[in-house]
């Protein structure tokens, strides 16, 4: 972006693309070295198997905006820095920070297959994590168990707020879940009733 002064403090500020100028600066930044510093990770591990995680795009842009810690700004702001981006969309300008996620996920995922392609030393894995056989695809790939791969980051609304989600007993999601929730709290009440325990205050 364009760099403009504030004409009493002197700050430096950017021009985005609607006009306004934030005087704030480009905030914080996500650490990407898979994608800026690939070719130190090939140097150092030259000879490592890559997992290239995708999932369908839409998917993937709402997961960031909804995040928090204002993830999609932090991916705009290092790919800004970076010079990867000409530009960061303004905050309101919704449809302009979609359009520049989904080029950063393209051209990230090509960046990828294209450093591979080039370096053949490395064997690429890519999978869906969104896929019910994803535990299927890297159990094959590592020869280990399928059970050994679940989802543990996920963000998942329950009546209780957002939980990120622990899958236990291999495939029972448990934190964040509502029916869990409901459950649990449905089976103390009958207990208490059933075994006739006063609740007191």
């Amino acid at each position: 972006r364009k760099k403009k002064y504030h004409p009493f403090s002197g700050k430096i500020g950017y021009v985005q693309d609607d006009g306004t100028v934030d005087y704030k600066g480009p905030g914080n930044r996500i650490f990407l070295p898979q994608h800026f510093r690939i070719q130190e990770v090939h140097e150092a591990f030259p000879n490592a198997t890559w997992i290239l995680n995708w999932r369908e795009i839409d998917s993937w842009i709402e997961s960031v905006m909804k995040w928090g810690d204002d993830l999609h700004n932090q991916f705009l702001n290092e790919y800004y820095m970076q010079g990867a981006i000409s530009e960061i969309p303004a905050e309101r300008n919704i449809t302009k920070i979609k359009l520049s996620l989904k080029k950063i996920y393209y051209e990230h995922h090509q960046m990828v297959r294209d450093f591979v392609k080039a370096n053949p030393s490395h064997a690429l894995v890519e999978v869906n994590i969104t896929d019910r056989d994803a535990g299927k695809v890297l159990g094959e790939a590592f020869g280990l168990d399928p059970l050994a791969w679940s989802n543990v980051n996920q963000n998942k609304k329950s009546l209780f707020g957002s939980w990120r989600v622990r899958r236990i007993c291999g495939s029972f999601d448990f934190m964040g879940s509502s029916t869990w929730w409901i459950l649990l709290i449905g089976t103390t009440a009958y207990l208490g009733w059933f075994l006739g325990i006063e609740w007191s205050r």
